[in-house]
This record gives structure tokens, sequence and C-alpha cells, in this order.
């Protein structure tokens, strides 16, 4: 597969140990950067003894440098820290204003997690305490719930399911200290991470310090890094979920799809191809909901990416009121879509619109911040998304989207909504739920 050639101004390596390096100056804003250590693990990897060791790791590694660094003040000396853990990878990120001083700083922080020194032993209860406070915290909300609803129906029960981020309470209660370091050890090997480093600096020093720093890691036992397996779903799966309290009721459809290479020529393309087809799909329901003389509060079509080897395209509709009508419009118009796919006029209007978009995104190129790029080199590295410059990304979209035809998107239209991996979820207040039937309906 033919890949595309960088940004030319990006500063991509691979060290001896395995460690990628990505360096990008960006003066938006002035006197400012960004540090990110991105690592190819999260809960997936956990056994069920160890569920919710990565999500604990990544707090002790943060606590233990704020601690160190913290002046009373919410930015901990200039350094602002931050991370999360999801499945398939846990994400470090630092912002300092751009001094040497910070610089340096921030290193030492990359470093000790990498090495492991971040983890100590005196932080352990306290990080506990918080983890703790934070299940409880979080447990009671609405949208923990909805995702512990929903995940499990669209995962199919897969090994996912049983590995949550935020892991079980009673493992959090118990973890100890061996436990943390052997995890530590077995999993944030060079192979599996990547240092990222986005903003106002000078890439060729910024280079020469990372080399310095990091090509002395050890990267002595290789681990294969294995993704979970999601079988197909043997048949369109519903589900009716009732809460509470519910500010609208919601409409959630996932088609869940493989992953492919976006940093390939075809997989360019292909994902061109998905936008249009999302932004059509989105543009076409609103409009026939409207003329159906029905409400809504919000409807988006996207696509959610949150594993490495899977991904789901999913139509979610928020709504007030007449959920059962709005339900039978929104899967009578996909049968119509499969059946006959778009207009002309939608297509083509839609075309104008993405080729608006990307010129405006052209002709603002140089107000590009930091905390964009800095998504765009996590996601190559975790996700294999591409990094082209924006002149490329120009150039390439727009003749991409030249050349579509109305064909490509009904071919890629049929496709998703023949799909047996298709799941619909439905959320309402608990006074709806006698009213509800959704397994009748086909989609």
């Amino acid at each position: 597969m033919q890949k595309y050639l960088m940004d030319k101004n990006l500063i991509k390596r691979t060290l001896e140990n395995g460690l990628t390096y990505y360096i990008y100056p960006n003066n938006n804003p002035i006197g400012y950067v960004t540090f990110s250590l991105a690592i190819k693990v999260g809960s997936a990897v956990e056994t069920e003894e160890q569920c919710g060791i990565a999500h604990f790791i990544e707090h002790i590694c943060l606590f233990n440098y704020t601690e160190c660094y913290s002046s009373g003040d919410e930015t901990h000396n200039g350094i602002i820290p931050n991370g999360y853990t999801n499945f398939d990878e846990t994400v470090f990120k630092l912002k300092c204003s751009s001094t040497a001083k910070n610089i340096e700083k921030c290193i030492f922080i990359l470093n000790g997690i990498l090495q492991g020194n971040a983890i100590n032993k005196e932080h352990i209860e306290s990080v506990r305490k918080g983890i703790i406070n934070e299940w409880y915290n979080t447990e009671e909300t609405i949208e923990f719930i909805k995702k512990q609803n929903i995940l499990p129906h669209i995962l199919n029960e897969s090994d996912y399911c049983r590995r949550m981020p935020i892991g079980q309470i009673e493992n959090v209660r118990n973890f100890t200290y061996e436990d943390l370091v052997n995890f530590h050890r077995n999993w944030y090997k060079p192979e599996l991470m990547a240092i990222i480093v986005c903003g106002d600096i000078d890439p060729l020093k910024m280079e020469a310090i990372v080399n310095k720093t990091f090509s002395t890691l050890p990267n002595n036992e290789k681990h294969n890094r294995l993704y979970q397996k999601i079988s197909d779903y043997q048949s369109k799966r519903y589900t009716l979920n009732t809460y509470e309290k519910l500010d609208c009721a919601e409409v959630q459809i996932y088609y869940m799809q493989e992953r492919y290479c976006e940093n390939t020529i075809s997989g360019f393309k292909q994902k061109i191809v998905e936008n249009t087809a999302n932004y059509l799909i989105e543009r076409r329901i609103i409009n026939t909901i409207k003329e159906a003389g029905l409400k809504l509060i919000n409807l988006i079509c996207i696509k959610n990416r949150f594993l490495r080897k899977y991904a789901f395209s999913v139509l979610d509709i928020k709504i007030k009121d007449n959920i059962q009508d709005i339900l039978v419009v929104v899967l009578r118009e996909l049968q119509r879509l499969y059946s006959e796919g778009f207009t002309f006029d939608e297509f083509i209007y839609c075309k104008d619109l993405f080729i608006q978009s990307i010129n405006n995104n052209y002709t603002n190129r140089y107000i590009l911040r930091t905390e964009n790029l800095m998504k765009e080199y996590i996601n190559e590295f975790l996700y294999d998304e591409p990094v082209l410059s924006l002149e490329d990304e120009y150039n390439i979209s727009l003749g991409f989207i030249n050349e579509m035809t109305i064909l490509n998107v009904d071919s890629y239209i049929k496709r998703l909504l023949s799909s047996c991996n298709t799941a619909i979820a439905v959320n309402v207040a608990k006074n709806y739920s006698n009213t509800l039937n959704i397994s009748k309906y086909t989609i």
C-alpha cells in the first residue's frame, strides 16, 4: 500500500530501542509548547485481576510530578498536566510556556513515566483515594450509566466489555506497588510509545534533547501487542434503556466496521467518501423529520474512533417528544436511502460545500493551533491516520472530491446500511418505557 509523504516540517524518527518521536515547530500560540507521551496500551491488555491498573498508573504518574512541581496553583509552576486512559491507549500531555526551564522539567517528567520512576510508593494511597472518589462521583452520572448500558451492546459482549478503562473498584482498592511496577515493566515498552513535541521551539535543538534523553532506554524484551477481536453480530441488535432522569430522549444507530489504514491513497479516498456520506445522511434525515412536522433537538452522523481495530459510524438523534414517530421516520428513510441512494442535487450540494470548507481551511492555514496538530500526530501513531502538510492535504483532498462520483457514495451507503453489524439503542425516561417496542422495527 502506497503511503503518503509526511509534512516536510515534521520530524518523525524511531530510535534503535523502538521509541518513536514527532517534533513540529508551531508558534500558535506564541511562547508555548505541548509535550505528549502516547502509548499503545490501555485497559484492554489487563487481566481480570488487573482491571483498572492502566488507569491507576496514568493517575500515579501525573500525581507524582504535579506534587513535585506544585506551587499552590493549578498550573504547577507553568506546567499544565493532563492524561486519559482508553481501551487501547494511554496518553499523557504537558502544556507549558516554552522556557528552557519548563522544557527541562517536561522532559524529566516524561522520562520518569517511561522509566517507571513516576510510580512512587508513598503516593499510592493518595492516588487510590482519588480514583475511588472519581469512581463514586462518576458512577452516578447519566453519561457513565449510558456508557455502561450501550458499550456491551455495540461491543458484542467481547472482552472489551470486561475491561472498562475506569476499572473495577475492588481491584483499585487492592493494587500493590508490585502490581503497578509489574504492569509498567510488561507494557511500557519503547516500541509501543511515542514522544510528541509541538509548539514554539527550535526543532533541531529539541531533537537533540530527545535523542540524548531517550535513546538509552532499554528494550530488552519485545512484547507482542495483540488486539481484542469483536465477533460479527449474529443479527442486528436492539436495546431500550430507561433512566430516572433524562433531559431528552436519544436514538443512536451504530454501524460497526473494521478499521482500515487511512494513511494510504485508497484509505484517504475512503475517508472522504465516508465523510461525504455521513453529511448527506445527516442532512437527509434532518430534512425528512422537518417535512414530517416533527421537532429535533439535535442530530449528527459521525465516525466514532475509540478502538485500534474497529470504528463505529453513529447516527445520534436527540428528541424532546414524539419518539416513536421520529423513530419510524428515521428508519423508513434509511431503508429508502439503501434502495434509492442520494439524489444528484444532494450530492453536488455536498461536494460544493466540502470544496468551500477546504478552501476556507487552506486560507486560514497559518493559524492552525498547536492542540490541533498534537491530535493529528497522536492519531498518526495510535491509529495510522495521515499527517500531511496543509498544502498537500488541500491539493489531494480537492483532487479526490472532484473525482468522487455519486456511485462511490451510494456504494458505501449500501454496504453500511446492509451490514449485520448494526445496533440501535434508544435512551428514554422511565415514563416512556412502556410505550416503545423497538425490536419490531427494521434497520
